[in-house]
């Protein structure tokens, strides 16, 4: 359409810093669309992010943002708490935590440092939880552990929430990769985002 192409030039001139805020100020009306709609466009977002396929990081966050804030419209209806405490969530958290340690290190000892202090943030005394590597993981492990985390308690939503924003502000610096997966994290929590100091997520 016109507006599409008038639209081109100012939108491709934004710096990826602006996505995020971007998919907030469409979210508003984007939750008016009906539902009957509303799936169809999640299904041609979908389509989109596999068309190369290969899903990447802020692919996948868009999707992850989109069904939350879509889902009510779609008829998906929230489901009773199944988890009341972190443990039962240990493999999950391990993925996530792992995930988000990767997003924002790319050296491998860094990294498992970035995880260790999630990992404290979850107080589990002497319970063992190991490192995934960068192949331990993928973003179907992370999408299916989101997915099994929207069913736990309030309170348990929100110490995986807080345990993965410690694990990207270890370093002081919050990239944009680490931002935008927790805010996949966040959102389908329906928690939040928490501060992050005065760490800034520009790179």
């Amino acid at each position: 359409s016109g507006a599409m192409t008038a639209l081109e030039p100012p939108l491709a001139s934004l710096g990826p810093e602006s996505r995020l805020p971007l998919i907030d100020i469409a979210l508003p009306a984007l939750r008016q669309l009906d539902a009957e709609t509303a799936t169809r466009f999640l299904d041609i977002v979908k389509r989109l992010a596999a068309a190369d396929e290969k899903t990447t990081l802020f692919e996948f966050t868009l999707q992850k943002i989109l069904q939350h804030h879509l889902g009510r419209t779609t008829a998906e209806s929230r489901q009773p708490a199944k988890y009341y405490a972190i443990r039962a969530l240990l493999p999950e958290t391990t993925i996530l935590l792992s995930a988000l340690a990767h997003a924002g290190n790319g050296a491998a000892d860094r990294a498992q440092q970035a995880f260790a202090i999630g990992v404290r943030r979850l107080s589990l005394g002497s319970q063992p939880v190991s490192f995934l590597p960068r192949e331990g993981w993928d973003l179907a492990a992370v999408d299916a552990a989101l997915d099994k985390f929207a069913l736990a308690a309030p309170g348990v939503k929100r110490l995986i929430l807080r345990a993965g924003a410690e694990c990207i502000a270890t370093d002081g610096t919050v990239t944009r990769d680490e931002a935008e997966l927790l805010r996949a994290v966040a959102d389908t929590l329906d928690c939040p985002m928490p501060p992050f100091g005065g760490a800034a997520a520009n790179t």
